[in-house]
């Protein structure tokens, strides 16, 4: 069975993003140029920032939320990993930017080296989950076993990453893989790992990539111009959801289209069709939520509606719904399901005393939501202070950290990053200096030396 979205239906309309953040100052060709990082990403053990020059950021101011009623700056009516949006309908992907899909915005002009580039207007009108632009954008990276530092492989203007086994970004409107490939994540025919950026041959226009970010899960997702799912790399526990089991190093369509986003955990994926999740894969944790403990070769709905954003750990699932309160399944092995759940729990269950979140995000074993005070709360396991908070290593019950003004929230595997305007901010483990910049691992969080 193929699924689909009601006709007409469209993911996303009017979108604009509040960029206040750190300013940076780099030097290019004897001239300081002030940067501040606008998105981050993350991977199981590295993090990465969007660096733009603040002459190319919009005046713009936080984001309010067309719903009727009053609720402050960090109001709005979809989760992503983004922070503060002024959206109509329907949910980006995590850790999108969004663009005007309306304007011509132009071709993108490199201005100083690869990462650097001249582009349009960021507000979107049309419904998809599309491709970010920024301007004069450069990438930082840090962790696996390295500081910040420029990511520099062949991109000329990547304005979106997906850090796993595969790295793979949005760059000018290409979609750009790299990194390992034994299963044939790369999506280019082949199984041999490469550190250039290249193209996935053969696949249409990408809006959007994702890809698995736990240990020894190999596979890579996309949606096209289309609004279909096209999945490649290891497929035996039905990750590609293409209803084969088979492994594939070229992208496959999965039975998926017409999506409103798409999120990869471990070994298993899911998508938004109108509000509904529908998933695919590994399940013997009940990560697929469909009242089951067993693998699902092709997309199985989720008994929910009205949700706006999902986020995936390497064995759980947690959606965000209209209204703010969070439902999650699967593994709560390590309380990252929240409150009394434990062991395998294949059906949604409410998280308790969350109920203004705006944003989720969730690594190996934990999950952060971002509420619209623009606080986070965080539960599941602290082995390594991933929770921005002492104590336990296993905590059930959503903590603070002690961070205010919060735009955006991602998970690694055992570490969290969130950025504010005072710049990003990371805590947890730190054996690969997942932090940025930090000493040992952190339960508060630290700032990264960007």
């Amino acid at each position: 069975m193929t699924w689909s979205a009601p006709a007409g239906y469209a993911p996303g309309v009017r979108i604009s993003v509040w960029l206040a953040c750190l300013c940076v100052v780099i030097a290019c060709d004897g001239v300081a140029i002030e940067r501040q990082p606008v998105a981050l990403f993350a991977g199981e053990n590295m993090a990465c920032a969007l660096m733009v020059e603040t002459s190319d950021l919009p005046d713009a101011g936080p984001g309010e939320m067309d719903a009727g009623t009053d609720t402050g700056p960090m109001e709005m009516d979809a989760g992503t990993d983004t922070g503060p949006v002024d959206m109509d309908a329907g949910p980006l992907p995590d850790g999108a930017v969004p663009m005007d899909a309306g304007t011509d915005a132009g071709p993108m002009e490199m201005d100083a080296g690869p990462m650097e580039m001249d582009a349009g207007p960021m507000e979107m009108d049309a419904g998809t989950p599309a491709p970010p632009v920024i301007p004069r954008g450069r990438i930082v990276c840090w962790g696996e076993g390295e500081r910040p530092d420029r990511l520099n492989n062949g991109l000329r203007g990547a304005s979106f990453l997906a850090l796993g086994s595969a790295r793979c970004a949005l760059d000018e409107g290409e979609l750009l893989c790299w990194g390992n490939n034994a299963d044939g994540e790369l999506g280019d025919g082949t199984t041999t790992a490469r550190e250039e950026a290249a193209g996935v041959p053969g696949f249409r226009s990408a809006t959007f990539v994702a890809t698995s970010r736990f240990a020894e899960d190999h596979f890579t997702c996309a949606i096209d111009d289309e609004l279909v799912v096209s999945c490649w790399g290891a497929g035996e526990r039905g990750q590609l959801g293409d209803g084969t089991g088979a492994s594939r190093s070229i992208p496959a369509e999965s039975d998926v289209e017409g999506v409103g986003g798409l999120w990869l955990g471990g070994q298993h994926g899911c998508a938004l069709l109108a509000g509904v999740p529908v998933c695919w894969g590994a399940g013997e944790r009940g990560q697929l939520g469909n009242g089951f403990v067993a693998d699902q070769l092709s997309p199985e709905a989720v008994e929910l509606t009205e949700i706006v954003q999902l986020a995936l750990g390497a064995n759980h699932t947690c959606a965000l719904h209209a209204d703010g309160t969070v439902s999650c399944w699967g593994d709560a092995d390590f309380g990252q399901l929240g409150g009394d759940a434990v062991g395998v729990n294949p059906d949604p269950l409410p998280v308790e005393g969350i109920t203004e979140a705006v944003a989720l995000a969730a690594g190996d074993a934990h999950t952060c939501a971002l509420l619209r005070d623009g606080t986070l709360r965080c539960w599941g396991s602290n082995s390594n202070g991933q929770l921005g908070a002492r104590g336990a290593e296993i905590q059930p019950e959503p903590v603070q950290p002690d961070l205010a003004g919060v735009t955006q929230v991602v998970a690694g595997g055992r570490f969290t990053c969130a950025l504010t305007a005072e710049g990003a901010f990371c805590w947890g483990a730190n054996d690969l200096e997942q932090l940025g910049g930090a000493t040992g691992d952190q339960a508060d969080p630290e700032a990264v030396q960007l």
